[in-house]
């Protein structure tokens, strides 16, 4: 039964991850999370004609399926309305900080708070408030 269980959620997760994975990086691959071994979770990214493994991404396709997917777990599984992401844009090219500004406002909709912590500007156009170390 819980197999079953955490087959639906992480469906559901990979879902909505694949949604705000497209949106932050203007690319359609979609996110695969699954436990198919047992005790054992593995992450994909799955475009028409490839599947590649988590590891075997690079680094700013790692932040960006990571992003997504923390961003869909915390309103999943949380009753905070909050999250913390530190340097959120590390190893991502220009283009793909600017398409993750431009949608984190909507990734974080359903959050009451939010902390960006980094040393990229990009972020300062949507933030209410900067605190400046």
């Amino acid at each position: 039964m819980g197999r079953a269980i955490s087959k639906y959620m992480l469906s559901g997760i990979s879902n909505i991850a694949s949604v705000n994975f497209n949106k932050i990086t203007g690319r359609t691959e979609r996110i695969e999370w699954s436990n198919e071994e047992k005790d054992k979770y593995a992450v994909y990214l799955v475009g028409q004609e490839r599947k590649i493994a988590f590891e075997q991404l690079s680094g700013g396709e790692q932040v960006s399926v990571a992003i997504a997917i923390r961003g869909t777990m915390t309103e999943y599984f949380t009753n905070s309305k909050f999250m913390i992401l530190d340097e959120p844009t590390n190893n991502l090219d220009t283009e793909r900080k600017k398409l993750l500004a431009e949608y984190m406002g909507e990734i974080l909709n359903n959050l009451e708070q939010s902390i960006i912590v980094t040393h990229d500007d990009t972020f300062k156009e949507m933030a209410e408030k900067i605190i400046e170390l």
